[in-house]
């Protein structure tokens, strides 16, 4: 029937002893994987999530993270809470399964409408604006290539048709917001399915930061090795510019901007126009403090200021020197208009009131930098010719 096979002892023991042996070396082999293991995954962790070094740029933070990367836009809204996520994918790879939270943008971008004029000359630089499909304050762009397309107008940018966007199906939409209304704006286009990506360069605390967001559109646009190259050739032809001009020992006393419906604004001390006017030589005289945005001052503060002034920049849109008398027949007291010391960033407007200084001028703080220099400090720049700037005069003639 059944038969029972009998088994010595001492097999049984030589058993026992392999098993043990067989146990101990697989629980080394098991801690040995598992080592390794860990020490990948490390390794993985590392590799992910790289971040991509910005030398001036604070308000974008870029992640490197396998075939995609990670942008975190910080939102410029004061009082607006939470950074703006974008994942951009290469779209001819499949959709990664464990992907963070955010919007997700394939890469390189096809077709996209535009809400401000300050990154046309990013469109223009990485993509010639082969895909601009819509542009808001259209009658406001400066340059010309945007004559030879069919872009639509989108209207204003702070309160765009979502329906005509939506006709023009565009795969992204570049915006910006500063103040809660045209942050509800950005949400309201959200809400119909269209892809909103958030662009702060305007929020910039540094004339190159502005510059360094073309390598946010390199990536964008799958041009990184471009954006990187023309970024460092504008940084290095501001910085060459600001060392020439840091050695000057005379600082002139520079005033900006005009009265607008009774209130002077001027940009904080550390704010990029204020940097700009530093690095050029001058000293400007309307904000000492550590600001970085823009603030009311009455009109004696700017009057007495003046007094020690030999320079004044950014008159609003006036032409000529009659213009600011008819604004104030005070502004003729002041010293850099008595000395026919008075320049505008005009040079280069539209008829409809565009201003490249406020387009391209975004991306070229080195050519502002170089006109700026050539005001303060002409000697230094003797052969320049004025871009952005010019100098104003009385229509008459000289009085």
């Amino acid at each position: 029937m059944y038969s029972i096979r009998r088994t010595d002892s001492s097999s049984i023991r030589r058993a026992q002893i392999e098993g043990k042996r067989m146990n101990r070396k697989r629980t080394r082999f098991l801690s040995a994987l598992s080592l390794v293991l860990v020490l990948f995954a490390c390794g993985i962790s590392r590799a992910e999530a790289r971040p991509v070094p910005l030398a001036k740029a604070g308000n974008v933070m870029i992640e490197r993270d396998g075939p995609w990367v990670r942008l975190r836009v910080r939102n410029p809204v004061p009082g607006a809470s939470g950074d703006n996520i974008y994942i951009l994918v290469p779209r001819d790879i499949p959709l990664p399964p464990d992907l963070p939270p955010g919007r997700v943008i394939r890469v390189p971008v096809r077709t996209y409408c535009n809400m401000s004029t300050t990154l046309i000359p990013f469109l223009e630089e990485m993509d010639g604006l082969r895909g601009l499909l819509g542009q808001c304050w259209r009658s406001f762009v400066y340059t010309r290539a945007l004559d030879a397309t069919r872009t639509a107008d989108l209207g204003p940018g702070n309160s765009p048709d979502p329906e005509r966007i939506l006709s023009l199906a565009p795969e992204v939409v570049f915006a910006y917001a500063s103040t809660p209304d045209e942050l509800e704006t950005l949400r309201r286009l959200e809400s119909f399915g269209l892809s909103v990506v958030l662009i702060s360069e305007f929020s910039e605390i540094h004339p190159l930061g502005r510059v360094e967001w073309i390598r946010v559109f390199g990536l964008l646009f799958d041009r990184v090795g471009a954006a990187d190259e023309r970024y460092e050739k504008i940084r290095s032809s501001y910085e060459s510019l600001a060392a020439r001009a840091s050695v000057l020992p005379d600082k002139p006393g520079v005033l900006v901007n005009d009265s607008f419906n009774g209130v002077w604004h001027v940009p904080g001390g550390m704010s990029w126009p204020a940097i700009l006017i530093r690095d050029a030589g001058g000293e400007y005289l309307l904000d000492r403090s550590e600001r970085t945005w823009s603030a009311p001052v009455d009109f004696e503060t700017v009057a007495a200021a003046s007094a020690n002034a030999r320079f004044w920049l950014n008159p609003g849109a006036w032409t000529s020197l009659d213009d600011g008398i008819l604004q104030d027949s005070r502004y003729g007291d002041f010293r850099p208009f008595r000395e026919d010391r008075v320049f505008n960033n005009n040079a280069r407007t539209t008829e409809s009131g565009g201003s490249d200084f406020h387009e391209s001028g975004t991306l070229r703080p080195d050519l502002i930098l170089a006109d700026l220099i050539s005001i303060l400090h002409p000697e230094l720049l003797p052969g320049h010719r004025l871009y952005y700037y010019r100098k104003l005069d009385w229509k008459g003639g000289p009085r």
